[in-house]
């Protein structure tokens, strides 16, 4: 789900980048091992000693990129994150998630698993307002009951923008987000 690149700060700043992957979800020891390894590593390439602190030099989200992943995070919050994750939420629920996350509504992986949130959170995949008025329009009005000539004078594109302007809704790439939280 996220693999991160682990490099030695004390030899970057010694001009020597190397780093090694680690995919999260996993033992903190596995963590730390790793974190060793780097430090030992960077010793040797420098031929100094006491390099204690690493830092993320690159991340790779498998998939949808929940978050944005800073140089400093906690390495170990972030495993906490990716495991909770693992345990709580559906592939296909990952969208709603990101929404989440990218439009303020939560602050954290907890907020959404407590309170369940997703179940706020419609996704209107490859769709535009126009097709969620439509929607709207059909579902409060049966359109045979209507003069063609009216029916066929409905401006959904109006009535998108109205209900995107409620506030409800957010248009986010090729997807419509409804918000009912």
């Amino acid at each position: 789900m996220l693999k991160i690149a682990i490099t030695s700060l004390s030899a970057y700043a010694e001009g020597v980048l190397h780093f090694e992957w680690i995919e999260l979800g996993i033992e903190k020891e596995e963590i730390q091992s790793c974190i060793a390894r780097v430090l030992k590593k960077g010793e040797s390439l420098c031929q100094s000693k006491n390099h204690q602190e690493i830092f993320i030099t690159d991340a790779e989200w498998d998939g949808i990129a929940l978050w944005e992943i800073g140089e400093y995070d906690s390495i170990i919050d972030l495993n906490d994150r990716i495991i909770l994750i693992e345990e709580n939420i559906e592939e296909h629920q990952m969208k709603a998630v990101k929404f989440l996350f990218d439009n303020s509504f939560v602050e954290n992986i907890e907020e959404i698993i407590d309170k369940s949130l997703l179940d706020d959170v419609i996704i209107y995949e490859n769709s535009s307002m126009e097709d969620i008025a439509e929607e709207y329009v059909e579902n409060f009005i049966n359109l045979d009951n209507l003069d063609p000539l009216i029916a066929s004078n409905i401006c959904y594109a109006s009535i998108g923008r109205d209900l995107e302007l409620d506030g409800s809704y957010y248009v986010e790439g090729s997807d419509v987000f409804e918000y009912i939280g």
